[in-house]
């Protein structure tokens, strides 16, 4: 049987309740930064601690993190040559867990191979915009061909820890059961519809109203595994640029949709309920591991 719409309700609203800092900092942050052509970005942080401050464990640890933010701010955006679009914040190529997330086929593509050196990093990489002169040093090209070689230990499938394909799952809980097939079907149109914008603080994956309703629903049920992936093959087929895809899907197929998956309930239940008030529909915003409070930061469900 399906979930009581009423407990989808209670729970999605206790979980709203419970991240409202995060989802005060994600309004925030959208107000005050703008990206422009080229991966160049534009970032008030005048007096951003405030927003910060319930997320840290002092005000001088507010203070560095913004400190931070500016530095990333700085530094701009990569940008899919192709489609001219933004699809990560260079500041990233600093964060190991997310170069290892990268798998071996996108290092590559960013010049991030066994044999890199200063020289060759920026004949590459300069093609994706204006990196910052701090990946260019020796000391910074030898620690990126060394988390290249833990990519390929580490990501023999390209990153991806998500299910390719549904399959029969196991009852959360009672004596319900569904075939992930199924959950698939009811909402494959929708799975297809998801938009997907990428800003220097992370990406957001987005639904109109009745079709996050409807996601919800499916995400918290037993399903979750398979409808993760299906929103990943229908981010591959978006034509978003293959860089900012293949970005996207990386960071999705790991940490991230391990982490949904994992409190799919949360999440289902947190977007179903969302669903009924977002007129303009709803998103799952993921942040990118930049120089946050926390190592990684939760997703949070929040009206478009």
């Amino acid at each position: 049987m399906p979930f009581n719409p009423e407990f989808l309700t209670t729970t999605g609203n206790a979980i709203r309740d419970a991240h409202a800092p995060l989802e005060r900092l994600r309004v925030d942050l959208d107000a005050r930064t703008k990206t422009g052509a080229g991966g160049h970005v534009a970032f008030n942080a005048d007096d951003l601690e405030r927003s910060l401050t319930p997320l840290v464990s002092s005000p001088e640890e507010a203070a560095q993190v913004v400190a931070q933010m500016k530095r990333a701010a700085s530094w701009g955006m990569a940008v899919d040559p192709k489609t001219k679009q933004p699809a990560f914040p260079w500041a990233l190529l600093l964060n190991g867990a997310f170069v290892e997330s990268l798998g071996p086929e996108i290092l590559d593509q960013l010049g991030i191979t066994a044999k890199a050196n200063a020289a060759s990093l920026r004949e590459k990489l300069t093609r994706f915009g204006t990196p910052p002169e701090i990946l260019f040093e020796p000391r910074t090209a030898t620690w990126l061909t060394d988390r290249r070689g833990y990519a390929k230990k580490n990501q023999s499938s390209g990153g991806h820890d998500i299910p390719d394909a549904p399959q029969k799952v196991k009852p959360v809980f009672g004596t319900w059961a569904v075939d992930a097939a199924k959950a698939l079907a009811a909402e494959e149109a929708c799975l297809r519809a998801v938009q997907v914008s990428v800003d220097l603080w992370g990406f957001n994956l987005c639904w109109d109203q009745a079709c996050a309703e409807g996601i919800g629903r499916a995400l918290a049920g037993p399903a979750a595994g398979a409808i993760v992936s299906a929103i990943m093959a229908a981010i591959d087929a978006g034509g978003l640029g293959s860089l900012t895809v293949s970005v996207v899907i990386a960071w999705l197929g790991g940490t991230i949709g391990a982490a949904i998956i994992g409190t799919a309930l949360a999440y289902g239940a947190w977007m179903a309920a969302l669903a009924v008030g977002c007129s303009k529909g709803v998103c799952i915003r993921v942040f990118w591991p930049l120089p946050f409070p926390l190592t990684v930061m939760p997703p949070i469900v929040h009206c478009r």
